[in-house]
């Protein structure tokens, strides 16, 4: 079975992220609304160590979606209504991230 991914338009990037605790202001990863339609989160640990996670959380709820330990990453569809943010479990770790979809032209991160 094979299927395939529609994205108008992304971006990836690389973060220091200072917050360690869920609900402080973690990196923003993907703000509600940004794409319309479908949209896929792309989030690579670039620290070496097992015990360096990064936690992707969605923020409304402060819902824990994954944990990825250092040297992994994951590819996964997302909801284009909610908000998501980043921490690690040690202060100004790296992350690489990126969000594809479709451009809504009524959000923009400050």
């Amino acid at each position: 079975r094979s299927s395939s991914v529609a994205a108008g338009s992304g971006f990836v990037k690389r973060a220091k992220v200072a917050s360690t605790t869920v609900g402080t202001n973690g990196e923003v990863l993907y703000k509600a609304g940004d794409k319309t339609g479908s949209a896929y989160l792309y989030i690579r640990n670039l620290q070496a160590a097992d015990s360096d996670i990064v936690t992707v959380y969605e923020a409304t709820n402060n819902d824990t979606i994954l944990k990825i330990k250092g040297g992994e990453f994951a590819f996964l569809p997302i909801d284009t209504t909610s908000t998501f943010h980043a921490i690690v479990s040690t202060g100004d770790d790296i992350v690489e991230y990126g969000v594809f979809g479709t451009d809504s032209s009524s959000v923009r991160y400050s």
